[in-house]
């Protein structure tokens, strides 16, 4: 070995050190480096799942109650529009889920409840679902939609017409004796997709149908109903639904040419 060959083993044996050092630490930093990679892909997986839910807030309203410093009268604060004290109220998503659920869809309020826990993850009675609908009809009511609707109908020229019979629980509940029958639904419309009004009916009886239908003068499509004909009057005309005259023709196709020469 030539002059200071013992100094270059020394060196040698540092950097080896040196080297074994670095890559020990290099290990380490791998494995934390592989460890937080599964901890990133479990957090990942996580908001996978929390996407697919709705996260429900609670929020309490405490209405408080002040006494009048003058008359002692008892004032209680009001609580919000969406806010129905003595019960669990829900946001305007869930309230619009079981109105459009058993109004649009006409599906029964039991599995509209049961619809709506499914999809939303909020699970909620029948008793709810139907005071929703409830509550609905009372604000249009007194906002006056009634009114506005026969406004609305008044002024077109055409109208279409039909009542369908629907099931109660107690069919003559708040009637009077006079209009006790078989309860049914009055549908209003335009003819083509536009406004469509409904009204109860305690009876299908003529009285009942043309006193809904007093606000009209034009045109009124029907499907040939008697009760219709009593409007003539106030109408300018009751024309036959073109349905119900190719249905009717097509039930006197099928008696064949004996039948009719009969």
């Amino acid at each position: 070995m030539p002059a200071g060959g013992g100094d270059q083993r020394e060196l040698v044996a540092r950097l080896r050190v040196v080297i074994e050092a670095k890559d020990a630490e290099n290990a380490v930093l791998r494995a934390e480096l592989e460890a937080q990679r599964e901890r990133y892909r479990r957090l990942e997986l996580r908001v996978a799942e929390l996407d697919v839910r709705i996260t429900t807030f609670v929020t309490e309203y405490v209405l408080p109650l002040l006494a009048c410093p003058c008359c002692g009268k008892i004032n209680a604060a009001q609580a919000p529009p969406w806010a129905h004290p003595g019960s669990v109220s829900y946001g305007p998503g869930i309230n619009t889920a079981a109105v459009l659920l058993t109004s649009y869809g006409n599906v029964p309020a039991e599995r509209a409840a049961n619809l709506i826990g499914m999809l939303l993850g909020v699970p909620v009675s029948a008793g709810f679902v139907d005071r929703a609908s409830e509550r609905l009809a009372s604000r249009l009511d007194g906002a006056g939609f009634d009114e506005a609707m026969q406004t609305a109908l008044a002024a077109k020229p055409v109208l279409a017409a039909d009542e369908t019979p629907v099931n109660l629980i107690d069919a003559h509940a708040g009637l009077a004796a006079e209009d006790a029958g078989a309860p049914h639904v009055l549908v209003v419309r335009t003819p083509r997709a536009g406004l469509t009004w409904l009204r109860a009916l305690g009876s299908r009886q003529a009285a009942a149908i043309t006193a809904v239908l007093a606000f009209f003068t034009g045109f009124l499509i029907s499907d040939g109903y008697s009760a219709y004909q009593q409007a003539l009057p106030q109408l300018a005309g009751v024309p036959q639904c073109c349905q119900h005259v190719i249905r009717r023709a097509r039930a006197v196709t099928k008696l064949g040419p004996g039948s009719l020469q009969s």
